[in-house]
């Protein structure tokens, strides 16, 4: 009976991968995936910014505050210090950092927290990004342009005519140690040794992520509305994709895919493949900050809580995809 019953369903389900896999290079949309929120530990579901440090914890920056994740317990970290929103959260080689809504920023301790001051001990004023680059420097952008501190603590600034008076909107690591910035309207290269560089006139930038090719993928917000995944190489900028009325956030890499997010869209972008768009009709209500984390796992922070894609690129293939039937049973 098994053997009447069970040729036709293989036979069935090997004709129907056959026909997708040969006629799209679109993957399956469904995917195992995880949802952290108000209902299992968060105190507020939408997450604004997403980090993981040495140890492998992850911190989460939400409308209550600053909260450290370990993968079981959700805990609020130093509620009567940090009781801000919190817009941004970096790691570094030896500490975390977490700016809020008022342009506070503080430096994560065993006990608690304690706000970040320039020499003199006024706390330090950030008004746009942060990040610390690979050989552990801390980059702030502020309204007088770009401050750095040292791994021996020593501040220096670039003043704002460095960038052509435009103001510091993003931060990014380039190759090495280098740092991309961009400004209001411009993409720029900070390297050792080396005086400011402007590789391209591009406004609205948002996402940068340096590719091992040497090349640089960026998202932006383009004159028309739409969401665009840029490619900068020798440069020449290419458009990858473009999303209508899309508005892009996050943006990394795991592997050789490149993730970026949107409002309402998670996009992957392979070699070689069309770019993958998940929306809502596959689970994902909104989209926000991503990180790759060290074990591989894909995290993307929404309005709706925290989504977690243990292995983002195993799919599940139904009827919606172009199968006969969802109840395959068996596999030849």
């Amino acid at each position: 009976m098994r053997q009447r019953t069970g040729g036709p369903v293989v036979l069935s389900v090997v004709a129907g991968l056959s026909a997708i896999l040969q006629t799209t290079t679109a993957l399956g949309t469904e995917r195992l995936v995880r949802r952290l929120d108000e209902s299992n530990g968060l105190e507020a579901s939408s997450v604004r910014s997403l980090a993981q440090d040495r140890d492998g914890f992850l911190w989460l920056g939400t409308p209550a505050g600053l909260v450290r994740y370990d993968g079981i317990e959700v805990r609020r970290w130093a509620p009567l210090v940090i009781d801000q929103l919190v817009t941004w959260v970096v790691a570094g080689q030896e500490e975390v950092l977490a700016c809020d809504r008022l342009g506070r920023l503080f430096r994560v301790t065993a006990a608690g927290a304690a706000l970040v001051s320039v020499p003199g001990g006024t706390p330090l004023a950030v008004e746009g990004h942060t990040q610390f680059s690979r050989d552990g420097r801390l980059w702030a952008a502020r309204s007088g342009g770009l401050q750095v501190r040292d791994r021996d603590g020593v501040w220096r600034s670039f003043p704002p005519e460095v960038f052509d008076s435009e103001p510091v909107r993003r931060l990014a690591n380039g190759q090495g140690d280098a740092m991309l910035v961009a400004t209001d309207r411009s993409l720029w290269l900070l390297d050792a040794g080396q005086p400011p560089r402007r590789l391209a006139a591009l406004p609205g930038i948002v996402g940068m992520l340096a590719v091992a090719d040497g090349s640089l993928i960026l998202t932006n917000a383009g004159a028309d509305g739409a969401g665009q995944i840029l490619e900068w190489r020798d440069g020449r900028i290419v458009t990858r994709l473009r999303l209508a009325g899309a508005r892009p956030i996050g943006l990394a890499a795991r592997g050789a895919v490149v993730w970026a997010s949107f409002d309402r869209y998670l996009a992957a972008l392979r070699p070689g493949l069309d770019p993958e768009i998940l929306g809502p009709q596959d689970g994902i209500g909104s989209g926000g900050p991503l990180l790759v984390d060290t074990e591989g796992s894909l995290w993307l922070g929404t309005y709706r809580g925290l989504l977690h894609f243990p292995e983002p690129e195993t799919v599940a293939w139904g009827d919606r995809d172009g199968l006969p039937s969802a109840h395959a049973r068996s596999l030849a």
